[in-house]
């Protein structure tokens, strides 16, 4: 129940205490609105890289006229965070939702052989594996804050 505008602000407040080189934000849905006032804020315009689960950006530049998109695949992004959560690279809070959203994700084979992963409280995890995305670039140093 927190307004975009309240979100943005927290952004810009965070930007200037930390002058972050880029921001990650996930521009589809609700992300859209934070998204788009953040591109209009000299401070943070240029540092804005949207990310979704469609695609990311294969390039380093995002803000190359036509820069080259990869699709992202779910399975790769649930394979990551458990990847890193194996090797301690990540340590979750002690959080009952986070917990719960854990314990929902699921996955099968379809009679297709396709590989599907669902559940029905998965919003939170899905954050975090957005949040950890880009983590796989070495020269990231990353800090992740939730709003």
């Amino acid at each position: 129940k927190t307004l975009t505008t309240d979100s943005t602000d927290e952004i810009i407040r965070l930007n200037i205490k930390y002058n972050f080189k880029r921001i990650y934000l996930d521009s589809a849905g609700v992300g859209a609105g934070v998204f788009d006032q953040l591109l209009r804020n000299p401070e943070t315009k240029r540092k804005m890289v949207s990310v979704e689960n469609a695609s990311r950006p294969l390039e380093n530049d995002p803000w190359k006229e036509n820069p080259k998109q990869k699709k992202i695949l779910k399975e790769d992004l649930y394979d990551h965070l458990l990847k890193m959560m194996e090797r301690k690279e990540i340590i979750l809070m002690d959080n009952y939702e986070i917990t719960q959203s854990l314990k929902s994700v699921q996955f099968e084979y379809t009679e297709s052989g396709r590989f599907r992963i669902f559940g029905r409280n998965t919003h939170n995890v899905e954050a975090i594996m957005r949040a950890i995305m880009f983590t796989r670039k070495k020269d990231l140093k990353v800090w992740i804050n939730f709003i």
